[in-house]
């Protein structure tokens, strides 16, 4: 650069800004096409990364996620424990695909899923085809007091389940019965 001053430093930016890189993504530079780099931890491309949890923003599982871009199995939970950013973005990327997968559920039971009625081997009409037990999954999770599996009993710890339970008594009794059947002999 000869004496001028470049549009970067004209705009305030600090003169770190134009890098070699930005200098090859304006055309100069040494000839080397622009591109992300690896990520310095994992030596990743951010864009493979990027597209991992796309897929998972999709509503895919990370099985599928990870076929999708052509890794390991294994990789992504690698990822995710050397990139404190990378499990921050997955844990939104999994909310927005559960999201989707929750109202593709809401569709199936409230609006429901239109099929074709057959006569004769030919379509004459449709209908609309509700999820039973659809709606009630989502009843479950929105009212679980209402509609657990007991009203009220939703988020019993051990201790009121065997409480509830009584597995100690029915031990002792099953115990007690057991004696006396092999003291019997």
């Amino acid at each position: 650069m000869s004496g001028q001053t470049s549009p970067e430093k004209q705009a305030g930016q600090n003169s770190v800004d134009a890098s070699p890189r930005q200098e090859c993504r304006q055309g100069g530079g040494q000839g080397r096409k622009p591109g992300p780099k690896p990520d310095v931890k994992s030596g990743v491309k951010p864009e493979l990364k990027q597209k991992f949890l796309d897929a998972l923003a999709a509503g895919a599982s990370v099985r599928s996620a990870t076929a999708a871009i052509g890794a390991r199995p294994d990789e992504p939970y690698h990822w995710r424990e050397e990139d404190v950013d990378f499990a921050l973005r997955w844990r939104h990327a999994e909310e927005a695909g559960t999201d989707l997968i929750e109202d593709e559920a809401y569709r199936r039971a409230v609006k429901g899923v239109e099929k074709p009625v057959y006569r004769g081997g030919e379509v004459v009409g449709h209908v609309a085809d509700y999820s039973d037990t659809m709606l009630m999954f989502l009843l479950k999770a929105r009212r679980p007091e209402r509609y657990g599996t007991k009203a009220g009993d939703t988020n019993l710890d051990a201790e009121a389940l065997a409480k509830r339970l009584n597995l100690k008594g029915a031990r002792d009794a099953l115990h007690q019965k057991f004696s006396q059947i092999t003291s019997g002999r």
